[in-house]
């Protein structure tokens, strides 16, 4: 996140990293024919790196880790069909001859992304300021089995999309370089994410 005024910053030009962590949540329906099911929260963390061009405008690029959620669905691809079929009979989830494809299990989805947004922010005083983000997110996730009845499943689908990002937040600068952000961001239609981190400004 790049926003805010850096004290005594008299609107100069600057680069800013930021590194957050914080709580991240989901609640999404990943596949068509095979759905998988999550409604969890977890830890995000994020790195992000951008150029202030003055107090009230900046860009920013950043990669997040989002977090691993635990849901249900399928064991199978939407179309993997009977060579599932025949591997989930082995796992004595199902007997051969039935529709093993409507077995549910946990599930575990670990999502990642890229960012890019252009920062807005307005100046309360020369240390504290709010921000506004818009942008995109390019996100990625991939889908495990977690039973260990089901190790040799491994990862059993991966969902990617590109979709708008927004945020607000605040910003506290302890002098010319040294910051502290607060940030709520929603990264995707379902997805959230509330955090803190620290900033370093060059």
């Amino acid at each position: 996140t790049v926003a805010g005024s850096g004290a005594a910053s008299a609107d100069a030009p600057s680069w800013q990293v930021d590194v957050k962590y914080g709580e991240s949540s989901l609640d999404e329906t990943f596949g068509v024919f095979q759905p998988s099911t999550f409604d969890d929260e977890s830890n995000v963390a994020a790195v992000e790196v951008g150029y202030r061009f003055n107090d009230y405008i900046g860009v920013q690029a950043g990669y997040h880790d989002l977090g691993s959620f635990n849901g249900n669905g399928s064991p199978c691809t939407d179309i993997e069909g009977q060579p599932c079929i025949e591997r989930l009979a082995s796992t004595a989830l199902c007997a051969e001859g039935f529709d093993c494809l409507l077995v549910i299990v946990p599930l575990e989805a670990e999502i990642t992304g890229w960012s890019a947004a252009a920062v807005p922010s307005w100046p309360f005083t020369d240390r504290l300021s709010a921000f506004g983000k818009i942008g995109v997110l390019d996100w990625e996730a991939d889908i495990f089995t977690t039973p260990a009845a089901l190790a040799s499943f491994g990862q059993v689908g991966s969902f990617s999309d590109t979709d708008l990002l927004t945020a607000v937040g605040v910003r506290y600068r302890f002098g010319r370089h040294v910051s502290a952000v607060l940030e709520h961001q929603r990264l995707a239609p379902e997805l959230d994410s509330s955090t803190l981190g620290g900033g370093r400004s060059f």
